[in-house]
């Protein structure tokens, strides 16, 4: 039997938690609570103890290299680039001149004065009068019954009285729709002295004049022989008389329709 360690003695049972007060036997359950050594194996004390296995030495840390020096930085010199000349402004160009108005084509043919047509002098019979002229004067063409056509440029804004006087063979006039003033005794051909003012006998050739429409509702009387002149004077008696002014027919009072051409009353 193996002696009990009282040293070992435990405090309290394992089994029962009974305080023991130190005791190697439980007083309650009478379990042996002291520690038993256990005898070493035989020929133990005979063996040499075994050598102890010398811890292995870790090798030394490797050198640290020094650390590399940085490279030199090569710093290259600025080479300023020279300044770029710097071209001047140019200058102003002033606007050139207006163009001078077109000189009339012969100057012995025309006599203009400050864009005002006062007398024709040329031989031709068909007339075109030049660009830059603003008024044709009294008596410009007066007398002159040679003249069979006259072509008046685009611009002209009034022709004067007597303008046309007496040139007994002007067939053909072209009007532009720039004039809005043409006097009344302009294309006469003769007057009556007592009344020179309202008196007036076209002139019998004239039978082609190219005028805008808002320009024949105005001078139509101007021009007695031409057809378009004819025709609004006929067409203003019928208005006159409360007929259709495209026929002449009579107009319904109830529909306001001619009833010859049906047509509806316009004016």
């Amino acid at each position: 039997m193996t002696d009990l360690n009282i040293s070992d003695a435990i405090m309290f049972c394992p089994h029962c938690h009974w305080y023991t007060a130190g005791n190697p036997i439980c007083p309650r359950c009478g379990v042996s609570l002291a520690k038993t050594e256990e005898p070493a194996p035989v020929g133990a004390a005979c063996q040499p103890p075994e050598p102890s296995q010398p811890k292995p030495v870790p090798p030394p840390p490797a050198p640290i290299p020094p650390p590399t020096p940085p490279a030199p930085v090569q710093i290259s010199p600025v080479i300023e680039a020279p300044p770029k000349p710097v071209a001047p402004a140019p200058k102003p160009v002033a606007a050139p001149p207006a163009p001078a108005p077109a000189p009339p084509p012969d100057d012995k043919d025309f006599t203009i004065r400050n864009g005002i047509l006062v007398r024709y002098n040329g031989t031709a019979r068909q007339v075109v009068i030049p660009p830059g002229v603003r008024v044709i004067a009294s008596d410009a063409f007066a007398g002159r019954g040679d003249i069979v056509k006259v072509n008046i440029p685009e611009g002209v804004r009034e022709i004067a009285g007597s303008a046309f006087y007496k040139c007994e063979k002007l067939a053909f006039v072209r009007i532009p729709a720039s004039v809005d003033t043409i006097s009344r005794q302009t294309f006469a051909s003769a007057f009556d002295p007592r009344y020179p003012l309202t008196s007036r006998v076209a002139l019998p050739a004239l039978r082609t004049v190219e005028m805008s429409p808002e320009q024949w509702k105005k001078y139509y009387y101007l021009f007695p022989h031409t057809e378009q002149s004819k025709r609004i004077t006929q067409q203003k008696k019928w208005r006159d008389a409360g007929l259709c002014q495209h026929c002449g027919g009579r107009i319904s009072f109830l529909s306001a329709q001619c009833k010859s051409c049906g047509k509806m009353k316009d004016y």
